[in-house]
């Protein structure tokens, strides 16, 4: 049996025992860069749990950065490092606010990669892990 046959069969046993996968939907990129920065020193039930509440409590990020820092912390304490990750969500918001106009990173997707790599890196607290 070829490669191609071998991995023909191991997918059709895959389908047949965990039917087929659900395509990953994705996030808006900057909803990417919250969950991403929520996610650092925790586990995904954690930062999962802490980027819903924070997108059930705000309709737009705008309203996030308005937000007292001690309430935000509150509401994503059990993704642990509240306070850090608070801040840390709310400079960034605020700078690409700042630079944009407004809170979105869609132009990102018409950049080469070394330029939105760089881009995300300039945002205090945005290290090269979390922009990748």
């Amino acid at each position: 049996m070829d490669t191609r046959a071998k991995i023909t069969a191991v997918l059709k046993l895959l389908r047949k025992a965990y039917g087929r996968p659900r395509p990953f939907r994705a996030l808006d990129s900057v909803d990417e860069l919250v969950k991403t920065v929520l996610s650092q020193n925790t586990n995904d039930r954690n930062s999962l749990g802490a980027f819903a509440i924070l997108k059930k409590s705000f309709r737009r990020w705008d309203a996030l950065i308005k937000t007292d820092t001690r309430r935000l912390a509150r509401l994503i304490k059990h993704a642990g490092l509240a306070n850090i990750k608070v801040a840390r969500i709310k400079e960034t918001l605020a700078e690409i606010k700042r630079r944009e106009g407004r809170i979105h990173l869609t132009f990102l997707k018409n950049s080469d990669i070394r330029s939105g790599l760089d881009y995300l890196t300039s945002l205090k607290g945005v290290g090269p892990k979390t922009a990748a």
